[in-house]
Formats: structure tokens, sequence, C-alpha cells
């Protein structure tokens, strides 16, 4: 590849051109572009944000994940003013849990809903309507797949904005989005896109259309989470929406020890009680 042999002459298109070209899956191609462009940054004296074409310094506040009205609770009163919440198959238990938290909160506290795709379109429906007087600021993945129709007509027919993450893994994924008309929000998580620079051309294009932006992460370190930073700090200010980059959890005075780190178990068992998440043979 070109990149080889050109050592300390490497330039930034160099750098991104080869991370692209990369035969690798996403999240490594992600990690390659971030330790070259680090090492870049460190040479230059700047930062990767800088040659991502950042201009500002600031970020939007995090949101900060709950389970519960007593969590909520705590959440706000450590000043979180953005909450996610994960919510399952169980619409009943949804709508409960929903509407115990915005009682708990108060009605200036914006709440994000996560289905992670665990509705069927009847329910989801019926999950909207239902949320609504609730004043949610959006759901994520009501339903599963990639049935960009099935959005647009969720979309359609909800007074709650409609965020999309799961569908959006790559530039041609969200043109095609945009061009369904199928969402109001896209979520960006860097690493499951591959890259930093082609995240932050998606969040320019997102913007473009008129979509909303998220950017959060997974599962990452420390690392991830700085190169996620990044590319929100590279991205148009007035593009993003409040996103996921800072601590997505509690602070470890409120909670209990074994829950500082995401737990993905945990995170499942919140989104589908009923579901078996764990299976050992």
């Amino acid at each position: 590849m070109p990149f080889y042999g050109q050592g300390m002459n490497a330039g930034m298109e160099d750098v991104l051109a080869f991370a692209e070209a990369l035969d690798v899956p996403p999240t490594v191609s992600f990690a390659v572009e971030q330790a070259l462009l680090s090492l870049m940054a460190a040479r230059r004296g700047t930062s990767v944000a800088r040659l991502l074409g950042a201009k500002h310094t600031r970020l939007p506040l995090s949101h900060v994940l709950v389970r519960d009205a007593a969590e909520a609770h705590l959440a706000v009163h450590g000043g979180a003013e953005h909450l996610k919440i994960k919510v399952g198959r169980d619409l009943a238990d949804c709508i409960d849990r929903v509407r115990a938290i915005r009682d708990r909160v108060g009605p200036k506290v914006a709440l994000r809903l996560d289905a992670n795709g665990a509705w069927d379109m009847t329910t989801a429906r019926k999950a909207l309507q239902a949320l609504a007087e609730l004043d949610v600021a959006f759901v994520e993945d009501p339903i599963a797949g990639e049935d960009l129709d099935a959005f647009r007509a969720l979309r359609n027919a909800s007074e709650i904005p409609i965020a999309l993450d799961a569908p959006v893994r790559s530039l041609e994924a969200l043109k095609r989005i945009i061009a369904a008309q199928a969402a109001d929000v896209v979520v960006i998580k860097p690493m499951f896109i591959g890259g930093l620079a082609r995240s932050v051309r998606m969040i320019r294009e997102a913007h473009a259309a008129g979509l909303g932006v998220v950017i959060t992460s997974t599962l990452e370190s420390e690392v991830g989470i700085a190169g996620a930073k990044a590319v929100a700090l590279a991205s148009p200010p007035d593009a993003l929406s409040v996103c996921g980059l800072g601590s997505n959890h509690l602070s470890p005075r409120q909670i209990a020890p074994e829950t500082k780190l995401p737990n993905a178990l945990m995170k499942s068992a919140c989104a589908n009680p009923t579901t078996t998440a764990l299976t050992l043979v």
C-alpha cells in the first residue's frame, strides 16, 4: 500500500487512505486509523481532533443511562439533564418505567429511549402512541432490521422522533436512510463505522440533510472513547445533539462497585428481561 515506506513523511491523506483500504473488520480499521493519527498529532504537537478539522473545543453534555426512577433521581441530583432508558419487549413495563421516571425527574429533563429493535411493528406503534404524552426526546431503533419503509411509516405516524443506530454503519447506508426519510436522528458509533474521518463525513452528510446526530460509544476503552470525542469535536458545532461520550452511568459513589463498568449482560437484561442473556454449555 502507498502508506508503506513513507514513514515520517506520510501525510493525513496517506494515513486515511491506508486505514480505509485495509481488509479488516471496522473495529480494527478504526483502531489503526486512530493509532496512526495519534502518532501524527504527537509529532506535529497538535490533537487528533485538530487533524480532523476541529474548530471548537467543547462537547455537548453526555446523557446518563438509568434503569428506574431511583437511578434517574440520583442522576438528576448529580446534575444530569439528559437520561437514556433501555426499554424492551414488555410494553406495559416500558410505559410504567418511563412514566415513573418522568414523574420523578420532572418536565425539564430530556428522556431518550432505546428499544434495541425489541418491538414488532404493532407493538412499536402502540408504544410510540402511549409514550407521546411523556415528552420523550426520541426512540432509538424501535424495530429490528433495516426495512427503511417500515421506519418511514413509523416516523410518519409518530409524534416522537425516530432515531436509528443499528442500520447506520456506512456512508452508503446513511444516504439510503436520508433518501427514504426513515429517521429524524442518526446515532454514529465511530468504532462500528470503521474510522474517524469517515465518521466525520457521515456526520456532515446527516447534518446537511437536516438530521440530528448523536455520537456515542459501545464498550470501548478510554482510548476508543477519546477517538469518538475527536470525531465529535471535528463535527459542525450545530450538528450534534447531546452525545454519549462521558460517563454513561451514575458516578461510582452513587452505584454499587460491580456496576462501575459498562455491563453488556446488564443492559440486555434491562432491555429484554424475559429473554435468556447467557447460556453455558
